[in-house]
């Protein structure tokens, strides 16, 4: 979302093999069991490293040795074996892309 704070940073194997597609098999979705389910409510503070503020989402990332906020990927049809996995990035991702 162009307003938001969060820039997501997807680790792992197998994220690296998703890729774009206007007509994609797959959507990404917040996943209903999150470790840090808090994080949601949280706000961010671009002064983290200087004010120490307690509530502040990013010092607190910054800190957290593992992921607290995760995604599920769910498949919009059938998949077939061997067929690549695809999301739609979004209208902003296209633009910038095509430019």
């Amino acid at each position: 979302h162009p307003k938001s704070s969060l820039l997501f940073s997807p680790y792992g194997v197998l994220v690296n093999l998703i890729n774009h597609s206007t007509k994609p098999n797959t959507k990404i979705q917040w996943s209903k069991q999150q470790r840090h389910p808090e994080w949601f409510n949280m706000t961010t503070n671009k002064t983290s490293h200087i004010d120490n503020n307690s509530g502040d989402l990013i010092r607190i990332m910054e800190q957290t040795k593992h992921s607290g906020l995760s995604m599920d990927f769910i498949a919009l049809r059938d998949i077939q074996e061997g067929e690549e996995i695809t999301i739609h990035y979004g209208l902003s991702w296209i633009h910038a892309w095509e430019q």
